[in-house]
């Protein structure tokens, strides 16, 4: 990337033409200066209504929906990009339409850089289009947000018209405006010889026919007598056809007139540039209204298909719009140099494009040999207009006066050159534009100015075909006439630059200059740090000096430096070369990436086993999960048994406790994880089953409540007390309550509730489950199987239903590592137990399927899980209930 010696304005600070901020307001009041003076204007808006422009961050777009064809107008489906927060943003806004914006750019690798796909445009309901920006900026997936900002309009040959015109020949002959008659009907005036020195320029080129000037505006007059134009688009309307007949016609034709009108051909007038080639880039939509997402496209389009200078008569009172900059960057890459009318405030702000880096910015000189100023009474100034100290120069129109910028000399928003206005040009064929005929007599602004200076840009080009922009504008510049005037002193200045643009001189008139063009290499260009890069200076045309920046506050004015990066991260260089012609700078943003060494670090061992418990013959899958990758493996099993596999199978046939350890290393170390009783291996059952034998069930008082109590006893099939057999079971009363317990050598448990109740219903218990270590749980053989405190009994075979599906607290709660849960249902249905932890993220699936009418119990095993609060969760056809547990480790 190339570009002048302007540094970018970073801020994106927005101010109104009328110096006051965009901000507060959404309009402004705007008078066009080609319509003289009004004192009043039509509110105008600032942006286009219903869209913002969105561009999003690279690592967003990746993880999004947003991949459609890069073509201008494609539609996301459905308009939900899947970037959760920017959606739930896009909804509450309204949006009802997400799509490309933009053209799709011939070079691809260069648009990618600049970021071109990754922008998209929001179409709305109508409301604060700056606010909503602000909001959908705050969003971490968005890179940029902003409104569709409006542009508005900084309005010796044989030609019959030429004698009219000073800027090309000044002899003192343009007619004065009269602010009695509020029309050019006064004396001529102007200073002899104060002009563009045209005429000596034409001995030598009246520019190439195939250097094409790109005018974007409200189209252009295509068919015009006097106007040379090859095919262009609109993309204000999006079709092929530049014809500048918006609601609001005439000034792009204007332009295109001023610029190159045809020489020679015994019709009408004489552009600066009338042998050079037009193309129309109509921006304007039919209302006449001309928005940045036009615009934009406009620049890729003339870049991408042949212009070599680009001129815009527009503005508007930003400093930046990023998708516009980018733009700008990419023609200006491609070899097109680039203008831009200052504005008609008489401001001492210029107007975006203007301000931006890429950008020659061009402001009006009025015949007197001065910069346009406007008056100095606000009575005499249209809407937005300063007025000027000096007071208005001698053309006599007072509502306006160009903008002038900066104070520091090539900066982005200093005013680079002048040049005329007010001067006969195209208008529209018949009476559709400013004047009756196909002529208008006073163009004026610096709509005027720019394309006048585009034109001198076309000449340069024409003598100098090879020259880049960078020397095309340092010869525009270079060969300037200087201003000294009430405001100017010897030199460049804020108010005109560097003077009054002079064609004769840029094209031939003393030394052809030669500034260098910058351009550079680094290597290596990656790396971990400290990292040494060498650069090479690899400019032509032979620079004189260098300055080097790094991007980590590092420089050099070496030509060949080395610099050695000292902390990670991704800097951006620059490096800028001057001779006794000029300058040039060539930038790589992100072109050193500088990463963390690598630090030897030895592995940390971790691992776990499913199942941890089981009869024996138990076959456990052991993972293993160390980090900082380990090399090597060495697992003891605690039965004697070992392996070195990373992930092996081992098969326990004993009961017992065993310890498991396994050893990790690397080449920077080892580590060990022993977990001590990791596995409990159990004998499978031997023989015989048990049944209940009796169930009691009692309500006890406890201050003013009650509690209820079940004494279950639990015999083997030859009527002897078992003991130690868990018993699980559902005590129903005022509140279901889930209880467990183990029997003791008398064979009995005591199960005792934790709420209490002021004991308005019968307390009933009925026994789900009977586990022991060898025996087996025969439920047929029950004596009971559920007992209430009333006296109902059910004995063996018979089965509880209860009148809706219950789902009983778990137990034990708190639990390490084991739990039961019971559910009960009144009729046979599909059942989903799942476990979730706080996040609401699935931690176990318990049961789902199709169960019969009754209790069911499961129990989780939760070794594998951290301590906390969990919730289960019992979904059916009919109903869904949830439950807390807590797990203490």
């Amino acid at each position: 990337m190339t570009v002048r010696f302007k540094p970018t304005l970073v801020l994106l600070a927005l101010i109104l033409l009328a110096a006051t901020s965009v901000f507060a307001a959404t309009t402004r009041e705007f008078a066009p200066v080609q319509n003289g003076f009004s004192p009043t204007g039509d509110q105008v808006e600032l942006y286009a209504p219903g869209r913002v422009l969105v561009k999003f961050h690279a690592d967003a777009i990746a993880e999004s929906r947003l991949g459609i064809p890069l073509e201008k107008g494609a539609v996301l489906s459905g308009g939900v990009t899947g970037l959760a927060g920017f959606d739930a943003l896009a909804a509450r806004a309204g949006v009802t339409r997400i799509e490309r914006p933009f053209i799709t750019p011939r070079n691809l690798d260069k648009a990618a850089e600049l970021g071109t796909d990754r922008w998209f445009m929001l179409q709305v309901a109508d409301g604060d289009m700056v606010e909503l920006a602000g909001i959908l900026a705050g969003d971490p997936a968005v890179e940029i947000a902003q409104p569709d900002w409006r542009a508005f309009p900084a309005s010796v040959p044989n030609d019959p018209l030429y004698a009219d015109h000073w800027g090309h020949n000044n002899t003192a002959q343009m007619i004065s405006y009269d602010w009695s008659t509020y029309s050019h009907t006064g004396p001529t005036v102007g200073t002899v010889g104060f002009d563009a020195n045209a005429e000596a320029a034409w001995s030598t080129t009246y520019g190439d026919p195939g250097v094409i000037v790109a005018i974007l505006d409200s189209g252009v007059d295509i068919y015009h007598e006097d106007l040379n134009c090859m095919a262009g688009y609109d993309f204000g309307d999006g079709d092929t056809n530049p014809m500048d007949d918006s609601r609001a016609p005439g000034h792009g034709t204007c332009c295109a007139g001023v610029t190159a009108a045809v020489a020679n051909n015994g019709t009408g007038i004489v552009g600066i540039a009338g042998g050079s080639t037009i193309m129309p880039v109509k921006v304007a939509d039919r209302r006449g209204s001309m928005y940045f997402s036009a615009i934009t496209n406009g620049i890729y389009y003339a870049a991408d298909n042949g212009a070599d200078v680009i001129s815009m008569s527009l503005g508007a009172a930003i400093t930046s719009d990023a998708a516009t900059d980018a733009a700008l960057q990419y023609a200006y890459n491609a070899g097109c140099t680039i203008l831009a009318a200052t504005g008609n405030e008489n401001n001492s702000v210029i107007s975006y494009p203007a301000i931006n880096a890429y950008v020659i910015g061009v402001g009006a000189a009025s015949p007197c040999g001065d910069r346009k100023r406007s008056s100095s009474l606000s009575t005499e100034l249209n809407p937005g207009v300063v007025a000027d100290p000096n007071g208005y120069t001698c053309d006599g129109e007072r509502w306006w006066g160009s903008n002038y910028g900066s104070t520091t000399k090539d900066h982005a928003g200093a005013v680079d050159v002048i040049a005329p206005t007010i001067v006969p040009t195209t208008d529209i064929s018949g009476s559709a534009g400013y004047d009756a005929g196909n002529y208008d007599m006073f163009f004026n602004g610096t709509s005027c100015a720019t394309p006048y200076a585009a034109g001198v840009c076309a000449l340069i080009k024409s003598a100098f075909p090879s020259y880049t922009p960078a020397q095309v504008r340092d010869k525009l510049t270079g060969t300037a006439i200087d201003i000294v005037n009430v405001e100017s002193g010897g030199g460049w200045d804020r108010y005109s630059g560097y003077g009054m643009v002079d064609a004769a001189a840029a094209v031939g008139g003393g030394t052809v200059l030669n500034p260098p063009v910058a351009a550079f290499t680094g290597t290596p260009t990656s790396g971990d740090y400290p990292l040494a890069v060498q650069f090479t200076d690899q400019s032509t045309n032979t620079p004189t000096s260098w300055s080097w920046t790094f991007g980590d506050g590092g420089t050099s004015t070496a030509q060949n430096p080395s610099h050695t990066y000292t902390a990670a991260g991704s800097y951006t260089v620059s490096l800028t070369v001057a001779n006794a012609d000029g300058g040039d700078t060539e930038i790589r943003t992100g072109y050193i990436t500088v990463t963390e060494p690598s630090v030897p670090t030895p592995p940390v061992a971790a691992f776990t086993g499913t199942p941890t418990s089981g009869d024996y013959p138990l076959a456990v899958q052991f993972t293993d999960q160390s980090t900082n990758t380990p090399t090597s493996w060495s697992w003891t099993f605690g039965d004697g048994g070992t392996s070195t596999a990373q992930n092996p199978s081992h098969t326990y046939n004993a009961a017992g406790s065993y310890t498991v350890s396994l050893t990790v290393t690397n080449a920077y170390g080892g580590d060990s994880e022993t977990k001590a009783g990791y596995i409990t291996v159990t004998e499978p059952p031997v023989g015989g089953t048990m049944h209940v034998a009796d169930i009691v069930v009692t309500r006890v008082l406890s201050g003013r409540k009650y509690y209820g109590r079940a004494v279950v006893t639990v015999v083997d099939d030859g009527g002897a007390p078992v003991a130690g057999a868990t018993v699980t079971g559902l005590m129903t009363g005022d509140a279901d309550e889930t209880l467990s317990g183990v029997t003791g050598t008398d064979g009995a448990v005591t199960l005792t509730t934790l709420r209490k109740s002021y004991g308005n219903t019968d307390y009933c218990f009925e026994v789900t489950g009977v586990t022991h270590a060898s025996l087996t749980y025969d439920a047929g053989s029950n004596l009971v199987t559920k007992s209430c405190e009333g006296g109902d009994v059910f004995g063996a075979g018979e089965r509880f239903l209860p009148d809706s599906v219950v789902l009983g607290q778990n137990s034990p709660n708190p639990f390490n590592p084991r739990t039961t849960i019971t559910f009960s249902l009144p009729a046979s249905g599909h059942v989903r137990l799942a476990v979730y932890n706080v996040k609401g993220q699935l931690v176990e699936m318990l049961a789902e399927g199709a169960y019969g009418a009754g209790t069911h119990t499961f129990a989780w095993d939760a070794k594998d899980s951290p301590s906390g609060v969990y919730f289960y969760r019992l979904e059916t056809k009919e109903s869904s209930e949830t439950r807390k547990m807590i797990m203490l480790k």
